[in-house]
């Protein structure tokens, strides 16, 4: 989500004046088609296409290897068409996505002179776009991770509990976040306020797995707020309080306190989403993991199991949704099409690995 460090660098911006584990061979092995570089180039960039809609545009500093610019196309693809049948699962939220341009930026790394130096170099629509956390993400090609030609599967892969891929989370948080919270508000809406503060499916959710179903734990009772000028236009910084002490029977008990209601359900959507494709299993045993959300394994949702009382696989993939006896995921009325398949691999519609073009923007 949209942190403090970010806007932090954002507001410094005003000084300047502003003009990617892929599957098989790994992700570093996926086609890709090269235009000529210019010599003013400052983004290389990736639009996530399909039919007539561009879901999603990838941009990535100069510096970035290719190979985490394709790994990352091949993430969102995966996601967005989880069947790989060459067509969005849900064509609301890619519309969606689309029309406020849904963009995805992958940068070098966190630190703030290089972010200075890069922002000043920017386009001025393109500086903005990185602003906007209503449509946009960061990623940093320093904390991705590539998987070589060795492992076919996500588990060969991911088999070491402090091994991670931010990937899968931050690009799952821009879909979810941009796309289904807006498109299908009565279940994902991250709004505290929702349907007059009984909240979405989703948000419901989210305030049992933090033992809060009396809604204590929101931005109006555990937030201040101070609003950031920038040459974009006004951010807020949220300095939030999240204490569970009251609380003991979460499992989900994130304590980031620029996180605000919002960026909790957020989490949580990802959470849960990705425990449900056994993308956490790995995981499990980490404190420094299970100290946030305490459901890392399928099993955790099984009776008697920690998370046996969670209902966020319903609220999020329909009536009937369970792990169930053989530790897979049952998602009979997946009715919104989340993904059911680790995103894990080249994007291959139709059995024909995709030959991403890579253009470039220039200031």
């Amino acid at each position: 989500m949209f942190n403090l460090s970010r806007l932090s660098i954002i507001s410094l911006a005003s000084l300047f004046v502003l003009g990617g584990c892929g599957s098989g061979s790994g992700s570093s092995s996926s086609a890709a088609t090269l235009s000529e570089v210019p010599a003013n180039a400052v983004l290389k960039t990736i639009k996530i296409t399909g039919g007539n809609v561009v879901p999603v545009t990838i941009y990535a500093d100069m510096s970035v290897s290719n190979d985490y610019l394709l790994h990352a196309a091949n993430i969102t693809a995966n996601y967005l068409d989880n069947n790989q049948d060459g067509n969005w699962d849900d064509d609301r939220v890619t519309n969606h996505l689309s029309n406020v341009g849904a963009s995805l930026f992958i940068l070098k790394n966190e630190d703030e002179s290089y972010m200075m130096d890069l922002l000043s170099r920017l386009p001025s629509n393109v500086a903005t776009k990185f602003a906007d956390d209503s449509s946009s993400q960061a990623l940093y090609e320093s904390e991705m991770v590539l998987c070589d030609s060795s492992h076919s599967t996500f588990s060969s892969c991911f088999n070491q509990n402090d091994k991670r891929d931010p990937s899968y989370e931050e690009i799952l948080h821009l879909i979810t976040h941009v796309g289904y919270a807006q498109v299908h508000p009565s279940t994902f809406s991250e709004d505290e306020n929702y349907n007059s503060l009984s909240g979405s499916g989703v948000g419901r959710a989210n305030d049992l797995a933090r033992d809060d179903v009396a809604k204590n734990l929101t931005s109006a009772n555990q937030c201040v707020t101070d609003t950031v000028t920038t040459p974009f236009g006004n951010f807020v910084e949220y300095d939030c309080n999240w204490d569970y002490s009251a609380h003991p029977n979460a499992w989900y008990t994130y304590t980031d306190p620029t996180c605000d209601y919002s960026c909790m359900v957020t989490e949580y959507t990802y959470w849960t989403i990705n425990a449900a494709l056994g993308m956490l299993e790995h995981l499990d045993g980490n404190t420094s993991y299970s100290e946030e959300y305490k459901c890392l394994t399928r099993n955790a949702f099984t009776s008697g199991g920690i998370c046996a009382n969670d209902i966020g696989l319903e609220a999020i993939y329909g009536t009937g949704a369970k792990i169930n006896a053989s530790n897979e995921l049952e998602a009979p009325n997946n009715t919104f099409h989340v993904p059911t398949q680790i995103p894990f691999g080249n994007y291959s519609p139709n059995g024909s690995k995709m030959d991403w073009s890579i253009s470039y923007v220039t200031n």
